[in-house]
């Protein structure tokens, strides 16, 4: 037999096996939701086929170690004597594009085990390393190359670090990648609402206030969720201002 309850704060079942519940093809168990939801479409789970994928969207400068470049840690600082995965016709040069996806410390929900995290789109993906100006600069982590964060749901996320770059040149830095957020709401006779919750903010402010990236999170840290965007009929949005300034 089994026992049920599905009012909020609760999901209780007795005798049930297999638990959590199996969910037909293309639903997974929500116990947020206390039933089998869609699974969300994702980028590709597997660092190879990321990395090829990645190839076949960008022009690139082909070269035998496409996709088979250096493995690159978060220790890393010099990178001159690696391998990228891929160069851009630009001249910027893509390292760790193969490497498979694992948890984003930084975009870890802090008090969440790793389990739970594991299975969010937003808090597991690929850290990649851009050095913007390729064989002309020095190669150095924050000098000329920085990481950003491509979450499995698809969302591209600039790395910042105030212990080794105080100065911000990465997303903590409205100099570099500066964005507003822009509320769209509905009136009670249907008209459509815009209003600028903040302008011209640095990615991490924006991204934090807007919901983009969770409050709870470690690259939120002194940030707050902007409550107007969880208002009824709120869509809050990121948007980048043009032009984006590299470094």
């Amino acid at each position: 037999g089994k026992e049920f309850d599905s009012s909020p704060d609760v999901c209780g079942w007795v005798d049930i096996t297999p638990w959590p519940p199996a969910c037909e093809t293309g639903k997974e168990w929500s116990a947020e939701h206390c039933q089998c939801v869609a699974i969300p479409a994702t980028i590709p789970k597997k660092g190879a086929n990321f990395c090829e994928l990645f190839e076949r969207y960008v022009n690139i400068n082909p070269s035998d170690s496409t996709c088979n470049g250096s493995s690159v840690d978060t220790s890393t600082t010099e990178f001159s004597d690696l391998t990228p995965d891929i160069i851009l016709r630009n001249g910027i040069r893509l390292y760790n594009l193969h490497q498979d996806p694992a948890i984003i410390s930084q975009l870890q929900i802090i008090g969440i085990d790793t389990e739970t995290a594991e299975k969010d789109t937003n808090q597991k993906g690929y850290i990649i390393y851009a050095d913007v100006d390729g064989s002309k600069g020095n190669s150095v982590l924050w000098e000329d190359v920085y990481p950003f964060y491509i979450t499995l749901s698809g969302r591209v996320i600039p790395a910042y670090d105030r212990g080794a770059n105080p100065d911000g040149s990465g997303g903590d830095s409205k100099e570099h990648l500066s964005v507003s957020i822009k509320n769209e709401t509905f009136s009670a006779e249907g008209h459509r609402i815009f209003r600028w919750l903040s302008r011209s903010v640095s990615f991490k402010e924006g991204a934090c206030q807007s919901g983009f990236v969770s409050e709870n999170t470690q690259y939120c840290v002194g940030m707050a969720y902007n409550q107007a965007c969880n208002s009824v009929n709120s869509n809050c949005e990121l948007k980048p201002i043009k032009p984006l300034k590299f470094f």
